[in-house]
């Protein structure tokens, strides 16, 4: 028996983003705001780095700030490839990069609650 599978449509109304447009589009917009940030970050790096060459006992502060760089570049790369070829697995470092970032976001905000509480108590 062969089982026929549904064609894929890409105007169903399921793929429609809250604010009307195409998931596609939606997630364009969202990767173009968040490459802007990315932008504005480095732009706004460039005193701390400056800062950072005069003090050679910072060399290492300077080589992990240019690999964090690197690597945010990188998995934006794929995310822009990810969405610009419509191939779902390059969007996947992004993914597990925001879960990384909303766990650290909990857990930095659980402990700024208890170091405040005991504060508040001593």
């Amino acid at each position: 028996m062969s089982q026929v599978q549904p064609q894929f449509d890409p105007d169903d109304p399921k793929y429609i983003c809250c604010c009307g447009c195409h998931v596609l589009a939606g997630a364009k917009i969202l990767a173009s705001i968040s490459t802007t940030c990315i932008i504005l970050i480095a732009l706004c790096a460039i005193p701390v780095i400056v800062q950072l060459t005069r003090h050679p006992y910072y060399a290492s502060g300077l080589s992990l700030c240019f690999c964090i760089f690197f690597i945010a570049v990188l998995i934006h790369g794929s995310l822009w490839y990810g969405l610009i070829k419509e191939r779902e697995a390059f969007l996947i470092p992004t993914l597990i990069c925001m879960v990384i970032g909303l766990v650290l976001i909990g857990v930095f905000f659980i402990l700024s609650i208890f170091a405040a509480r005991r504060s508040s108590l001593a």
